[in-house]
């Protein structure tokens, strides 16, 4: 096989998956569009707690920059809610730290 067969071939593959793709997510939006289901609101909001300010604060302090730690300080500090997903990754970076 020729170079030149070998990366029309991949382009090929390339082509396929990109439409199988997009099949995928046209399916996945159409079912979305009868679903009552709110995907926005999915996890709820909450206000954070004391302690997962702090780890936000650790998470910063340890060179983890993530849009969601710095979010979470925010409604922290305003005592306003903040979705769970922002909770999510910094309840996550809590589970990873060794226990004492």
């Amino acid at each position: 096989m020729t170079p030149e067969q070998r990366a029309a071939k991949e382009q090929a593959r390339k082509e396929r998956e990109e439409a199988a793709f997009q099949r995928k997510m046209a399916q996945m939006d159409k079912l979305r569009a009868k679903s009552k289901f709110n995907y926005a609101t999915a996890g709820g909001a909450f206000i954070p707690t004391q302690e997962q300010y702090n780890a936000a604060i650790e998470m910063e302090q340890q060179g983890i920059s993530v849009m969601q730690a710095t979010a979470l300080q925010g409604a922290y500090l305003a005592q306003t809610t903040v979705s769970h997903d922002v909770i999510h990754v910094v309840n996550e970076y809590r589970r990873s730290l060794p226990t004492l």
